[in-house]
């Protein structure tokens, strides 16, 4: 029996080891507590995922490899940010801190959150997010240190889990910050981290980990809200004095709604004196319409046959949805009459939404209902077709509200690897209660969990 197996055994067993396992749940439950990442009727898990070291460097690995492919597709499309803009359909938002500032820009991939399935182990990499504000470094941050209190510390629990590295995100951050602050502005400077919300989920007191790693990397960090922000003569200031970079935390999409005035920062980034991380031109690169250029790639001139295998592998085939033939398994066909043959095998995600928002599965669906989405889909001009990859199956002790004992999940996950200036810094694990389950998503229903690194296969 493996170490993860004798503990689940441990906690599954009804007697003290359950109630062990319950104390746990309730503090995981209280300390996800904050936010919109802890869904009512999800499980609370009582241990981290666990992934062979190997398997986790591979991740890391996959995504800068496919970072750089994708990046390289873009720009033998567009010359710079405003072509790509146009050509990817951009949805510029109202509150915009998009600029063609080269001096920004070139850290514009200095936060990226893959998401990738494995299947039948081989990862695929169905979508990225690509910005300062992408979900899971500050949950990931208090997992790993709840279950690390919690399970590490006891003598009773620790013997029972394997050996493990725990890959931490906030550190590696901090540390990508400090560095693109000196390379901008030739030290540091202070460091605006810019929430949204005075209190509770946005505030200071959330980002408190965020902040205090920030310091230890010898930032002077400081919190601030947009409204705290002014500019003068082309300059950024706080009411704590001058701000030589701001590390937003929230998306640029979602400032209109927020009620934040993002003028000042504007200003400040119109002028190139302030660096605001990460710049919102990542933002194009993350759009599932760049996925189906580097996919269709593999036949591009530019691409070698090496790079060609390794996208073939690892992403799946992908294309903008349209009127069009492409080149599906060696025969060229029409798009919307192959989709339509092939329903169960794809998926349509809308170009530039997020949280599984727009999302339509062919084999969750019935045909009338995917004609009508591919119809629409076709129509708007704003969505990818991307094959579909039955992700492996997980399983994991979980605690339910309410209820005495403690269940063994089998379920489907999501592995989202942290990069930090092309480093990986942490893995966020979003896992759904239901292995027939296509979309993996926490708002709706599963659970947020941290992975650690261990040499148990």
């Amino acid at each position: 029996m493996t170490p993860t197996a004798r503990f689940d055994a441990h906690v599954l067993d009804g007697r003290d080891g359950t109630a062990a396992g319950r104390c746990i749940a309730e503090s995981v439950d209280d300390a996800m507590g904050i936010g919109p990442y802890r869904h009512a009727q999800a499980p609370i898990p009582v241990r981290p995922l666990y992934l062979p070291q190997q398997e986790l460097t591979a991740l890391a690995r996959i995504s800068r490899r496919m970072l750089r492919l994708l990046t390289r597709s873009c720009l033998t499309r567009g010359r710079d940010v405003f072509e790509l803009e146009r050509l990817l359909n951009y949805e510029r938002p109202a509150e915009s801190l998009l600029t063609d500032s080269r001096r920004q820009n070139r850290f514009a991939l200095d936060s990226v959150r893959p998401d990738i399935v494995l299947s039948d182990r081989i990862p695929k990499i169905v979508e990225f997010n690509i910005n300062s504000a992408v979900a899971g470094p500050e949950q990931v941050a208090a997992l790993n240190r709840l279950f690390r209190e919690q399970l590490l510390g006891p003598a009773s629990t620790a013997a029972l889990l394997p050996p493990a590295r725990i890959p931490e995100p906030l550190p590696l951050r901090a540390r990508t910050v400090a560095a693109a602050a000196t390379a901008f502005h030739g030290s540091p400077g202070a460091v605006a981290v810019m929430g949204w919300d005075r209190k509770g989920f946005g505030s200071q007191e959330y980002f408190t980990d965020v902040l205090a790693e920030l310091r230890n990397a010898g930032l002077d960090a400081h919190f601030a809200l947009p409204e705290d922000l002014t500019c003068r003569a082309g300059r950024l200031r706080s009411q704590r004095g001058s701000v030589g970079t701001v590390l937003r935390m929230f998306v640029t999409a979602d400032a209109q709604d927020a009620e934040l005035d993002l003028s000042p920062v504007r200003q400040a980034l119109e002028g190139d004196n302030t660096l605001v991380l990460a710049p919102e031109a990542g933002a194009l690169l993350a759009s599932k319409l760049a996925l189906a250029w580097l996919s269709a790639d593999v036949d591009a001139p530019w691409m070698n046959s090496s790079d060609a295998a390794f996208v073939t592998r690892h992403l799946p085939w992908t294309r903008h949805l349209s009127d069009t033939r492409v080149h599906w398994q060696g025969a060229d066909t029409d798009l919307l009459a192959l989709l339509q043959r092939e329903q169960s095998r794809f998926i349509l995600k809308p170009l530039n939404q997020y949280g599984g928002a727009g999302t339509v599965v062919g084999r969750d669906v019935s045909p009338a209902e995917w004609a009508g989405a591919l119809d629409a889909a076709e129509q708007s001009q704003r969505y990818v077709a991307q094959e579909f990859f039955r992700p492996d199956p997980v399983e994991l002790p979980v605690h339910y509200r309410g209820e005495s004992d403690l269940r063994l999940l089998s379920g489907t996950a999501v592995f989202s690897p942290m990069l930090f200036g092309w480093r990986m810094g942490g893995l966020l694990a979003r896992i759904v209660p239901d292995r027939d389950r296509s979309v993996v998503n926490a708002a709706t229903g599963g659970l947020m969990n941290c992975v650690w690194a261990t040499k148990e296969n």
